[in-house]
């Protein structure tokens, strides 16, 4: 059921309903009708927004793939960033140009 996905990865991230409400320009008792059923046709452009704010792919809400979970690039990313900012500037400058070397071979 989409709503019992929502509310299972909107409580694993510790957001509330009225945050996702919020995120997603609807009410908390729109949100609490979408997580215990009371409206099962969620529009396509809300599940959208949904999946976006908690970190996954409308077909896994919707329960036509797996969880394939942003969190964990979004957790990489803010982990490679902190590690590029705590760097010292010669060590910065050789990422970058080694970043940019692998963009001109694509």
């Amino acid at each position: 059921m989409v709503g019992e996905r929502i509310k299972k990865l909107r409580d694993k991230i510790g957001m509330s309903q009225t945050d996702l409400a919020a995120k997603i320009g609807e009410s908390k008792q729109t949100v609490y009708k979408y997580e215990t059923g009371k409206i099962t046709n969620i529009p396509s452009d809300k599940i959208e927004l949904i999946a976006d704010v908690l970190g996954c792919n409308p077909g896994y809400l919707m329960g036509w793939e797996p969880l394939e979970n942003k969190t964990n690039d979004d957790e990489r990313n803010k982990e490679f960033i902190e590690l590029f900012e705590n760097a010292d500037p010669y060590t910065q400058e050789l990422v970058l140009n080694s970043l940019k070397a692998t963009q001109h071979k694509s």
